[in-house]
C-alpha cells in the first residue's frame, strides 16, 4: 500500500457500531482490488463447517445468505436491525465486508440470532496504542470488526455470554483470512464508551484517549489464543 500515511478511517468501510446505515459505504480506489480479493477469500476460506466454538449445538455460524428470515433479527436498537435488513446484503454483493451470521435450529424454521461483518482496512501507527505499536511502519495493514451484535432473547442468558462466543468466532475468522490474505492488527470502533470494559475484558487495547472509542488488538494475539 504505497503512497503517503492516511487516517485510519480514511478508505475504509465506515462499519462503526453507531452505523445506522445511513452513510452511503465507499472504498478507496487504491485499495479497491486489494479490498475485493481479501473479502473474497473471506468468505471462499472461512466455511460454515470450520466455525466450532459455539457452545450450544442449537447454534452454529454460516457465512451471510439473503434467504435467512433477517426480520426476525431484534438487538434492540433500531441502527442494528436496519443495517442487517437494509444494508448487509448489498455491503456483501459489492465486496465491501464480509458478514457472518448466528443461527439457531428451531424445530421447523431457523433464525438469526446474531451476525458480524469484517472488512479489510489499514490502521496508522501513531493512532494505535504504543504497546502494540513500536517498530510498526507509517501504516499497516488491518481487519475491522465493524458490526458485533446479540439477540436481546439471548443477552438475558449471562451463563452462555453469547458476546463473548460471537466475538471469538469473529476473531477467529479473521485470523483465518489473515493467514491466508494478510494483517497486522485487528480494530474495532465501539459507539459508547460502555462497550470499552467488554472489548478490554478479551483482550483489546484501548488508545488511553477518553474521546476516542477505537481498540485494537494483534493478530499475532489472537492466534496464540486460539494455538494455545
Amino acid at each position: 500500500m504505497g503512497g503517503p500515511p492516511r487516517s485510519r478511517t480514511e478508505g475504509h468501510c465506515p462499519l462503526r457500531h453507531h452505523d445506522d446505515g445511513s452513510e452511503s459505504f465507499r472504498l478507496d480506489d487504491g485499495l479497491d482490488r486489494y479490498r475485493r480479493r481479501v473479502i473474497r477469500i473471506a468468505h471462499v476460506g472461512c466455511t460454515a463447517a470450520a466455525h466450532h466454538t459455539v457452545s450450544n449445538p442449537s447454534y452454529h455460524v454460516v457465512s451471510f445468505a439473503a434467504d435467512f428470515d433477517l426480520g426476525s433479527f431484534d438487538f434492540g436498537e433500531a441502527g442494528y436491525n436496519d443495517w442487517l435488513t437494509r444494508h448487509a446484503s448489498a455491503s456483501v454483493k459489492a465486496g465491501v465486508c464480509a458478514v457472518y451470521l448466528l443461527i439457531e435450529r428451531l424445530p421447523h424454521r431457523e433464525r438469526v440470532v446474531g451476525y458480524f461483518a469484517i472488512n479489510p482496512t489499514q490502521v496508522v501507527r501513531e493512532q494505535a496504542p504504543l504497546s502494540l505499536s513500536r517498530g510498526w511502519p507509517l501504516s499497516v495493514p488491518a481487519w475491522n470488526l465493524g458490526k458485533l451484535a446479540v439477540h436481546v432473547d439471548l443477552r438475558v442468558d449471562k451463563d452462555a455470554q453469547w458476546g463473548r462466543q460471537l466475538l471469538r468466532e469473529a476473531l477467529e475468522t479473521i485470523v483465518r483470512v489473515a493467514d491466508v490474505g494478510g494483517g497486522k492488527v485487528i480494530v474495532v470502533d465501539a459507539d459508547n464508551p460502555g462497550l470499552l470494559d467488554f472489548y478490554t475484558r478479551n483482550g483489546f487495547k484501548a488508545t488511553g484517549n477518553d474521546r476516542d472509542l477505537s481498540l485494537y488488538m494483534k493478530v499475532s494475539t489472537a492466534r496464540k489464543a486460539f494455538n494455545s
